[in-house]
C-alpha cells in the first residue's frame, strides 16, 4: 500500500521539475560531424556534456532513438563511451537503412536522478530539455525509442515516462532499487543522496506502475545480479506495462560487449528500432 500512496505525490514532482534552457552545438574539432555540445547554465553556473548524433543529414528521419549509456566510470571498464556504441552496433549503417537519428549523450557515472529535476544542469533535466531542442529540429514519421544498457536502463525508463515514450529496449538494467547489491547502491546513493524517500521515488519499478510502456527485456546470463533484476520486473507483473521477454537470448552470455554485438542484441536491435517486432528473436510475452 505504501508504494501506491507515493505515486501520485511522485508523478505531481516529475511534472514540476523546473528546467532551464541549453545550447546544442557542432564539436568543431569532430571531424566526422557526429559530436555536439550540450551546454546548459543557470545561475552563473554551467555545465558541458559530450552528445553524439547520427543521422543528421537524412532527407527524412523514420524514428528518433536515445541510447543511454551504463555507468562510467574512470577506467571505462565496460566501453560506455557513446562512440563505442556507434562503431560497435553500426549505428552508422543503420541510420541510413532505416532512416534513423540516433541520440547519445556521455552522461559519465550517472545513474539519472529524476529528484533533481528542478536543478537544471542535473543529467535528466538536461536529457528532457534535449529532447525539446532535438523535436524542435528533427520531425520524425514514427514515435521515438528509448533504449539503455547497464544503469542507462534506468535513464531510459524515467526518460520515457518523462516524455511520454511508449517503447524501451532494456539490457541487463536494475528495476528494483531495494534488492541492489552494497556496492551498487553505494553509486546510487552517490548520485541521488540518502533516503528512503528518494530511493521510492528513483526505483524504475515504482515509476512504471503509472506508466503504458512496451518493454523488451534482455539480459546475460552470467550475471547475478541483472539475472535477479529481470526477473524482479518480470515478477512485478505491472498493469499497463507490456513485456516482451528475450532473456533467452543472453544464454552464455557476461555482461559485457560480447554481449551487446551477439546476434540477439545486434539482430532484435534492428528489428525493434525498425519495427519489425512481430518477428523478433525467441520472442515470449511475459504480459
Amino acid at each position: 500500500m505504501k508504494k501506491i500512496i507515493l505515486i501520485l505525490p511522485l508523478l505531481l514532482f516529475l511534472s514540476a521539475g523546473a528546467y532551464g534552457g541549453i545550447s546544442l552545438v557542432p564539436d568543431t574539432n569532430d571531424s566526422a560531424g557526429r559530436k555536439y555540445i550540450l551546454t546548459s547554465e543557470t545561475g552563473g553556473r554551467s555545465i558541458s556534456k559530450d552528445t553524439y548524433l547520427v543521422g543528421t543529414g537524412l532527407a527524412e528521419i523514420s524514428r528518433i532513438v536515445y541510447i543511454f549509456h551504463g555507468y562510467r566510470n574512470s577506467n571505462d571498464t565496460y566501453r560506455q563511451n557513446p562512440s563505442n556504441f556507434i562503431i560497435n552496433w553500426d549505428l552508422s549503417g543503420l541510420s541510413d537503412k532505416y532512416g534513423i537519428l540516433f541520440v547519445m549523450v556521455d552522461n559519465g557515472t550517472s545513474v539519472y536522478p529524476v529528484t533533481k529535476l528542478d536543478d537544471p544542469l542535473s543529467d535528466m533535466s538536461m536529457m528532457n530539455e534535449l529532447k525539446k531542442e532535438i523535436d524542435g529540429r528533427y520531425k520524425a514519421v514514427k514515435p521515438p525509442l528509448s533504449i539503455g544498457f547497464s544503469a542507462g536502463v534506468e535513464g531510459a525508463v524515467k526518460f520515457a515516462i518523462l516524455n511520454d515514450i511508449k517503447e524501451i529496449m532494456a539490457i541487463s538494467g536494475n528495476y528494483d532499487l531495494y534488492s541492489i547489491p552494497p556496492n551498487e547502491m553505494a553509486f546510487h546513493v552517490k548520485d541521488f543522496g540518502k533516503g528512503s524517500d528518494i530511493i521510492e521515488k528513483e526505483n524504475p519499478i515504482t515509476l512504471l506502475r503509472k506508466s503504458h510502456e512496451t518493454i523488451y527485456l534482455f539480459c546475460e546470463e552470467k550475471n547475478r545480479v541483472n539475472v535477479k533484476q529481470a526477473q524482479a520486473l518480470v515478477n512485478a507483473d505491472i498493469p499497463g506495462v507490456k513485456l516482451i521477454d528475450l532473456r533467452a537470448l543472453g544464454k552464455g552470455y557476461s555482461h559485457d560487449w560480447t554481449f551487446l554485438t551477439s546476434p540477439g542484441i545486434t539482430r532484435n536491435l534492428e528489428k525493434i528500432i525498425s519495427g519489425d517486432v512481430d518477428n523478433l528473436d525467441k520472442i515470449q510475452e511475459t504480459k
